[in-house]
């Protein structure tokens, strides 16, 4: 494949939230050139140093896919996340984690998107943000959702 995204350990530093600095220049160039040609590429999952999140754009045709990738703590690290977890018993710790599979969230998430060729880096950067924001939100309920059988378990302990 004429563009090696393969060389970037990293894609960026923050993550994709930042936009306009979300790329390494290096990274930012290479895709600048890929996106003017009119051939296929694919530029791998790129990671952010300071997030656990991914970015992959592909260019297949006339279409290009943005995909984004975020992650959270596994359970049952999750749960000592949470506030007022420190004198939970092993027995409700269980009950957590059982809760947490019941409640049918996930520690991953990822969101693709299918836009014109023809959309500037900008575009799909912005699409990629919106993307990962959507990732975050879910996240974000699943946290919420451990929080909320935490403070059950503490106020309803026999």
């Amino acid at each position: 494949m004429k563009y090696d995204f393969n060389q970037f350990y990293d894609f960026g530093h923050y993550g994709i939230f930042e936009e306009e600095d979300a790329l390494y220049p290096e990274v930012r160039e290479l895709l600048k050139k890929a996106l003017a040609s009119d051939e296929d590429f694919d530029t791998g999952w790129g990671s952010f140093k300071k997030e656990i999140e991914s970015i992959r754009i592909q260019a297949i045709g006339d279409t290009i896919i943005v995909s984004v990738s975020e992650s959270m703590d596994e359970i049952p690290d999750l749960i000592y996340d949470c506030d007022n977890v420190d004198d939970l018993t092993d027995d409700e710790i269980d009950e957590l984690v059982d809760c947490w599979y019941l409640g049918d969230y996930s520690t991953d998430t990822d969101r693709d998107a299918y836009i014109d060729r023809d959309s500037s880096l900008e575009d799909i950067l912005r699409i990629a943000t919106k993307l990962i924001n959507e990732c975050h939100e879910f996240l974000e309920a699943g946290f919420k959702y451990m929080q909320t059988n935490v403070d059950y378990i503490r106020e309803n302990r026999r």
